[in-house]
């Protein structure tokens, strides 16, 4: 495969393009246009839309976060209140098998003084059209991520509360393909946030039939824009207006304000920190099924971010995605079957119909990628990975280990 000569991001990634350097168009952003933000004037433009929402709210909420508890909502959450003096309302829509983690991290970010929605949908509806998203796109949160798209912004419409606060903007800290993105989209607003990859529209049309109505699916319909215009609510990326809204400084503020991080091993994570993906084990099958569909997982994500925010070399980088991208455990997987109410056969027969063509069988017949990054870049003997672990963890004030 080919490969971001600045980041590991493969061009297998969907809506990925390379420049005539061979940089992908995120590292591109990154060196051509996000360095050279004035971020003073930024942060001027998002007091702005506060005294905005708060003029508009008539002493109610002026705002609307949808939360996990996790770190990147915790400061979300915090950020809105504290620095910019918003009245917020949290909307939790709580994943299908919560972690223990998950459950002190929602307590957490509550405990921090706020009114929270806890919004839970029909489960008969979600098992029906999970499985459908598992076998018609080889996603099984494709369904939740219309539901993450649309409950904020629905909650904020019904209540008449002026704004809606997302994280960051996924069109340009990730590289969403062109079709699924406008000039408006790559700015603060997140007016077109049902437009990403993954949701493609939040039609929940789309989920109709197998004895599911359109009625069953409200909380998977993302509102119109001519019905968000109508309202008057707006919706930003909080990331769009702050220099270091990024996983790592939003984990190293979120450890100091109580969050909590998982202890399995990073070889069951698939990932070489543990401060992501915490409420649900759902997130590490998919970084697994990612990887078997595009030849990369949760580890390259990671890596690629560090190696741009320079958190890591490119050298570390690739020893990490060496070692732990694809991995998942079998126990994930088994939990998630025994929720779906099919076997575990059943469901890696579902996935390997979406094996990529970077896939190849090596003598003794098993799976291997054509040409791996670590085999067009060697990994230096020199790098240790466990030293970079730690040292990563260092800087966010927690001793662990690769087990």
């Amino acid at each position: 495969m080919k490969y971001c000569k600045n980041c590991l991001t493969p061009e297998s990634n969907p809506g990925t393009t390379f420049n005539e350097e061979g940089i992908c168009k995120v590292c591109g952003y990154y060196q051509k246009e996000k360095k050279y933000v004035d971020w003073d004037k930024r942060m001027d433009e998002i007091k702005e839309i506060a005294s905005w929402a708060k003029s508009k709210s008539n002493g109610k909420y002026d705002a609307v976060i949808g939360v996990s508890g996790g770190k990147d909502s915790l400061r979300q959450a915090l950020f809105a209140r504290d620095v910019l003096g918003l009245n917020c309302l949290l909307v939790n829509n709580p994943p299908d098998i919560i972690t223990e983690t998950g459950r002190k991290n929602i307590e957490n970010i509550q405990n921090h003084g706020f009114d929270l929605i806890k919004y839970y949908g029909n489960p008969v509806v979600y098992k029906k059209i999970v499985l459908r998203a598992l076998k018609e796109y080889g996603n099984p949160q494709k369904p939740s991520e219309y539901t993450i798209a649309a409950i904020p912004i629905r909650v904020a419409i019904n209540f008449n509360i002026p704004l809606v606060i997302h994280g960051e903007n996924s069109a340009l800290e990730m590289g969403e393909p062109e079709k699924f993105t406008t000039k408006e989209d790559l700015g603060g607003s997140a007016i077109g946030f049902a437009n990403s990859n993954t949701v493609q529209g939040g039609k929940a049309s789309d989920w109709v039939g197998e004895g599911v109505t359109l009625s069953d699916l409200l909380p998977y319909q993302y509102p119109s824009l001519d019905e968000i215009k109508a309202s008057g609510v707006h919706a930003i990326y909080l990331g769009y207006y702050l220099k270091d809204f990024n996983s790592f400084m939003n984990a190293k503020l979120g450890i100091k304000n109580g969050l909590s991080f998982r202890d399995e091993s990073l070889y069951d994570l698939g990932r070489y920190h543990r401060y992501s993906a915490l409420d649900a084990n759902i997130n590490q099958i998919n970084g697994w099924i990612k990887h078997v569909k595009f030849g990369y997982g949760s580890a390259t994500d990671r890596a690629s971010i560090d190696i741009r925010e320079g958190k890591i070399t490119r050298e570390e980088g690739i020893a990490l995605v060496k070692e732990f991208d694809g991995r998942c455990t079998d126990r994930f997987i088994s939990e998630y079957c025994d929720f779906l109410g099919i076997s575990v056969n059943e469901f890696n027969e579902i996935i390997e119909k979406y094996r990529g063509k970077m896939w190849i069988k090596d003598a003794d017949g098993k799976w291997k990628i054509d040409s791996p990054i670590w085999e067009q870049e060697p990994v230096n003997k020199n790098t240790d990975i466990k030293k970079v672990i730690r040292r990563l963890n260092a800087e966010l004030g927690i001793v662990q280990d690769i087990e």
